[in-house]
């Protein structure tokens, strides 16, 4: 799952092709680089340091997900997915700075219970559960995290999902347009 400002294909520097496929469930807006483009981006350190950066927090990511299908129960694992989504998809909804507890969440029940590797009536009622524990609620494609505790407790805390690991290098990744100026 990608957000605003994330790359998606950077191993393409290392393959004469792209190695997966991009659906979008939203409207997007996108700059496509060559491969030569692209090489010639990491000719530049600060760039280069930053596009290694977004690979890294890329495989955190794939692998965040492979531990939520692999190891955690249908309940732990869709309260992880949702907050994961929601830390990831809150910037974007432009609600992050007003403090709002909201994100759009452009996912169908299918397309959850799919990720999850959930039937969708499960999922359903793992859904109902969590809306009733009062940790969140769902309102048009928003999802509303009403007690953060309490979700990352359900999605069971010890297993760090939820929680960005912190940066050997200072600050989030920069994103690269601002660097280009672009």
């Amino acid at each position: 799952m990608s957000a605003p400002g994330d790359f998606i294909g950077l191993e393409s520097l290392f393959f004469a092709s792209a190695l997966d496929t991009v659906l979008a469930l939203t409207n997007v807006s996108y700059l496509a680089l060559d491969h030569a483009g692209l090489n010639r981006l990491m000719q530049q350190p600060k760039i280069a340091l930053q596009l290694m950066r977004h690979m890294a927090e890329g495989k955190e990511r794939v692998e965040t997900v492979a531990i939520l299908v692999g190891q955690l129960k249908a309940r732990e694992r869709t309260a992880a997915l949702l907050g994961f989504l929601w830390r990831r998809l809150r910037p974007a909804s432009g609600r992050a700075a007003t403090g709002e507890n909201q994100a759009g969440l452009p996912f169908t029940q299918k397309q959850l219970a799919e990720y999850l590797g959930l039937n969708v009536i499960h999922l359903n009622r793992v859904l109902s559960r969590l809306r009733n524990s009062g940790a969140l609620k769902f309102r048009r494609g928003t999802i509303i995290v009403k007690d953060l505790p309490q979700l990352e407790q359900i999605a069971g805390a010890t297993h760090g999902l939820l929680h960005s690991q912190p940066s050997a290098t200072e600050g989030p990744a920069v994103p690269i347009a601002s660097l280009l100026r672009i």
